[in-house]
């Protein structure tokens, strides 16, 4: 993170990385993390399995956190009644639109339901 820091800051962005782009980096570490905990369990290294998801854990402190339950259901609610969407086709337009409000924090399947599910 810290050299995509100081590469931006090289090519004159004074504020360095994007929010936008240590999230992602964020996530990839995530994901780099999980692949290699389930890699070590298949190998039999339970300590080195134990290590990537503490790790995991710790990354995942510095991610916003997902929108679940209720505060999905009325963002939903909202975006569906902001657009007026009524119909399932809207569906594409409502979920653009929860990711534009809500970056990073749209867990697309989920809330591809809940849209579902306030158009009907």
């Amino acid at each position: 993170m810290r050299d995509r820091d100081v590469t931006a800051r090289t090519n004159g962005k004074c504020e360095g990385c994007e929010d936008k782009e240590v999230h992602k980096l964020l996530e990839t570490m995530v994901a780099q993390r999980e692949v290699s905990a389930r890699e070590y369990d298949e190998a039999g290294r339970i300590s080195d399995a134990e290590r990537e998801r503490e790790e995991m854990e710790i990354i995942q402190a510095f991610l916003p956190r997902p929108l679940e339950g209720q505060p999905l259901e009325d963002a939903v609610d909202s975006v569906v009644e902001d657009l007026e969407a009524s119909k399932l086709k809207d569906v594409g337009r409502c979920m653009a639109e929860l990711q534009s409000r809500y970056p990073g924090r749209i867990d697309t399947g989920t809330a591809g339901q809940a849209v579902r599910r306030a158009l009907r």
